[in-house]
């Protein structure tokens, strides 16, 4: 059997995507969310490669001095790229940008896309694992976000509102997602989905929790 060589973005997907599904599912012990961090460190050194590489090809030969030579713009980017996400501020997209014009803008929103979650993971509690119910209820929530997606015909779909996507008519204010199919180097096509409750980007594990929780109040109020 032939083994084959992840490609650096298929490498990038597969970490971000165990990242991101142990998230959601929450973590039951902070040596989860230990091993998540190191994923999107993980992630982090092969957009920072991708870069670094994208500059040593982009170096012009001085004959004179017998060297190669970067233009300002690309050692910039070269030496001062963030070392770490949680480093990564709005100048470093400048500089990629000032030395490569939009060439790396799909690669720098992913890079955001790494910097919040490891944010969220960052200040996510740890707590018990999902119930069979729980996990019965994040099904019909992705399912629901896949007819929406397939209806559209998108691979990729922002904002997508879910506040109606729990049973017996409750709402859950707030919530939605941003939602993207992504295939893995198997040939598997699945969502990658961030979820966001008022905003904030939210272990879909808590956003179940909390629905259901908000239903047994309203049930047991009479409302």
């Amino acid at each position: 059997m032939t083994k084959t060589t992840k490609t650096p973005a298929e490498r990038r997907a597969y970490f971000l995507n165990a990242a991101t599904e142990a998230f959601n599912n929450g973590f039951s012990s902070k040596a989860g969310a230990k091993a998540a961090m190191a994923d999107l460190n993980r992630v982090w050194d092969s957009i920072g490669r991708e870069l670094k590489d994208a500059c040593l090809a982009a170096r012009t030969v001085n004959e004179d001095a017998d060297a190669y030579e970067m233009t300002p713009a690309i050692e910039a980017v070269y030496w001062d790229f963030a070392d770490y996400p949680h480093l990564f501020k709005a100048k470093h997209r400048e500089l990629v940008r000032a030395a490569f014009g939009d060439r790396f803008d799909a690669l720098l929103d992913f890079a955001s896309e790494v910097v919040e979650l490891r944010a969220a993971i960052k200040a996510a509690p740890v707590a018990a694992p999902a119930k069979n119910e729980a996990k019965v209820i994040e099904a019909r929530i992705v399912e629901s976000i896949k007819a929406q997606m397939d209806r559209l015909n998108v691979r990729y779909l922002q904002a997508i509102d879910l506040t109606t996507v729990f049973e017996d008519g409750f709402t859950m204010k707030g919530l939605s997602a941003n939602s993207h199919y992504v295939t893995n180097e198997h040939g598997t096509t699945f969502l990658r989905t961030f979820f966001y409750l008022n905003g904030k980007l939210t272990p879909l594990n808590l956003i179940i929790a909390a629905a259901q929780e908000a239903k047994r109040r309203a049930e047991a109020e009479g409302r």
